[in-house]
């Protein structure tokens, strides 16, 4: 090699060697980016979601005060407890004040566990006007008679203008959601309708946070403002909920999902003293987590947003799995950089035309490689987006219809039966529960959903799916279900299990032409849930399950369609949803199950269902 080889060898190795470290801190800055984006952008997809979760709990706070408000029995005690307050000169009350004081408990506590199982209320208060004076506390009896004016605004707005409000307050004992309503009362006198104070049900943060929270791998929590809490609890009550949580900085736990809490965000405060909205790592217990704060404000707050807030929400998610996944595609990289600098460095020591090209494919492969990447991390983020905001829809359908299900019984119980009205007010709550039903698929889909468990006939519903779906088989299609030997009960959720069975024999139906035969079997098998394919349930002890087979002899599928039939969306036909076989999935998942798909082109599908049996 003469010299001056040597010298374009040299230069052409040291800008080689240049554009590969520029190479690798580029994509490595564009992946962190990119990670960063997505990171932060799953937090505020579980912040809408929290959002929508906490609106609904306010809704059922305020559903449950109104319901109360309506018993008669109640306004007119109410009534008398105000009169006796007045009478008896005092804000405290004496003897008849006390004695509405216990009758109106006694009411309550009849109904009271039904009312928290549906809906999970904690408090429930009764305040005279105007501003706020205590007049019944339901979870504390004994303490009434105090002034509120500058602490229960949701309550003094109430007496003022006799109208409903709802919001997170903080109060003398609990701090919480709540929905106040104005009590109103007929006068036996005068007939007239008079205005008596308000009643409140409240509720904690709990429900709601468990409701948002998506898996064992991420939490969230509450944290409120200790300086603020001591302008409003009582001194006894604060120092209760300092002692059965510790503080961090000037911040102590009002409610969380998981003991990781008050760690995450100790570490997430000393990133960020300020608290600034922001979604910080941290690592804790060798484990990695995106923190992310959120601020917390009060009915005060939210009508006049220059008060400072509250407290925080914090929201953390292991993200081991997306670092992991970062590092691997960074040390891919460097390999491929260094890998790439050898050869090329041999290809120019042999002939420096032969490395110029060289060089310019691995440049272009490392382009395509990483246009491929960006690709399928917008194509990740587009598809938790979407999840994240579909959920949210579903546990806002369910929420809603729960409440407008629980109007429609009242409406329907005060009708007479057989009437116009109370045969509307039916159809209407079974339209009702058809949406709900909706909001379960939706889950169902995405696998979160929540399921009612019970014993029963496997056949008995497939014998009543069947002959729901006969309208729809041709004259040349023949259906033929064979009885079982033996019981063929399952444990699982009757009514989602008939959705999944009905979807695969509709899919059945309209793979035939126009001859054909549908076939559908039972057996009972014992098998361990460990071998299920993924993603189905792998936990679990050995055991029976009830096994029902859907074969016909339709078109059947390719390897490559068989390989992509249960993704939502998917399908070959011209019309079709592609949520068929992966709504079956998804409930047959969510009940513990599994499903086995065989197919072969031109010759049939065969579909298992294996469901957990039942001994009762």
């Amino acid at each position: 090699m003469t010299k001056t080889s040597r010298r374009i060898f040299f230069l052409l190795s040291v800008l080689l060697l240049g554009s590969d470290l520029c190479f690798v801190v580029i994509n490595y800055l564009s992946s962190q980016k990119a990670l960063s984006a997505t990171v932060d952008q799953m937090a505020q997809g579980y912040h809408f979601r929290l959002d929508q979760s906490l609106n609904a709990t306010k809704s059922k706070m305020l559903l449950l005060a109104t319901f109360l408000s309506q018993d008669p029995r109640i306004q007119k005690l109410f009534l008398e407890g105000k009169r006796a307050v007045l009478e008896e000169e005092g804000t405290r009350g004496i003897i008849e004040a006390n004695k509405v004081r216990m009758e109106l408990l006694a009411i309550l506590s009849k109904g009271r566990r039904v009312l928290e199982k549906e809906f999970g209320f904690r408090q429930i208060q009764f305040h005279l006007g105007p501003g706020s004076l205590s007049f019944l506390r339901v979870h504390a009896p004994d303490r009434f008679g105090d002034r509120m004016d500058d602490v229960r605004f949701t309550v003094v707005d109430v007496n003022k203008y006799h109208r409903s409000v709802y919001g997170f307050e903080i109060g003398r004992v609990y701090s919480g959601i709540r929905g106040v309503v104005p009590v109103f009362a007929r006068d036996d006198t005068t007939g007239k309708e008079l205005f008596v104070g308000a009643l409140e049900a409240g509720t904690a943060f709990d429900s709601t946070l468990h409701a948002v929270k998506g898996g064992p791998s991420m939490g969230l929590a509450v944290f409120l403002n200790i300086d603020i809490l001591k302008t409003k609890m009582w001194p006894d009550e604060l120092k209760r909920l300092i002692n059965s949580s510790s503080t961090i900085g000037n911040f102590v736990v009002e409610s969380s999902t998981s003991d990781l809490a008050q760690e995450i965000f100790r570490l997430h405060l000393a990133q960020n003293p300020s608290l600034h909205p922001s979604t910080l790592h941290v690592f804790f217990g060798g484990v990695d987590y995106s923190s992310t704060t959120f601020p917390l404000r009060d009915y005060q707050g939210e009508k006049d947003p220059s008060l400072p807030p509250v407290g925080q929400i914090l929201l953390w998610r292991d993200i081991s799995d997306e670092l992991s996944a970062f590092k691997r595609t960074q040390l891919i990289n460097i390999i491929y950089a260094l890998g790439g600098f050898v050869v090329i460095e041999i290809s120019l020591f042999a002939g420096i035309r032969a490395s110029s090209k060289r060089l310019k494919a691995i440049i272009s492969q490392k382009s395509q490689e990483q246009v491929l990447m960006a690709a399928e991390l917008e194509k990740a983020k587009a598809c938790e987006s979407i999840k994240g905001i579909v959920a949210s829809m579903a546990h806002l359908i369910n929420n809603k219809t729960t409440a407008i299900v629980l109007g429609l019984q009242m409406l329907k119980g005060s009708l007479p039966p057989g009437s116009k009205e109370h045969d509307w007010a039916d159809k209407a709550m079974r339209a009702t529960k058809e949406t709900a039903q909706l909001g379960k698929t939706l889950l169902a889909t995405l696998g979160e959903l929540q399921v009612d468990t019970k014993s029963f006939s496997l056949h008995k519903l497939v014998q009543k799916m069947v002959a729901a779906h006969r309208d729809l088989l041709t004259d040349g299609v023949k259906l033929t279900i064979h009885r079982p030997h033996a019981q063929v009960k399952v444990f699982a959720d009757e009514e989602l299990v008939g959705t999944a069975l009905s979807s695969l024999l509709k899919n059945s139906i309209e793979a035939m032409s126009s001859t054909g035969e549908i076939t559908i079997s039972f057996d009972t098998i014992t098998a361990d849930p460990s071998s299920f394919p993924m993603p189905y349930a792998r936990e679990g002890k050995r055991g029976r399950f009830v096994v029902v087979t859907i074969e016909d002899t339709g078109e059947g599928m390719e390897e490559t369609t068989l390989e992509r039939a249960t993704e939502p969306f998917f399908s070959t036909k011209f019309q079709g949803r592609g949520l068929g076989l992966p709504l079956a999935a998804g409930i047959i998942r969510a009940n513990k199950g599994a499903i086995y798909v065989k197919s072969v082109k031109g010759q049939g599908t065969s579909i298992a269902v294996l469901l957990p049996a039942s001994d009762v």
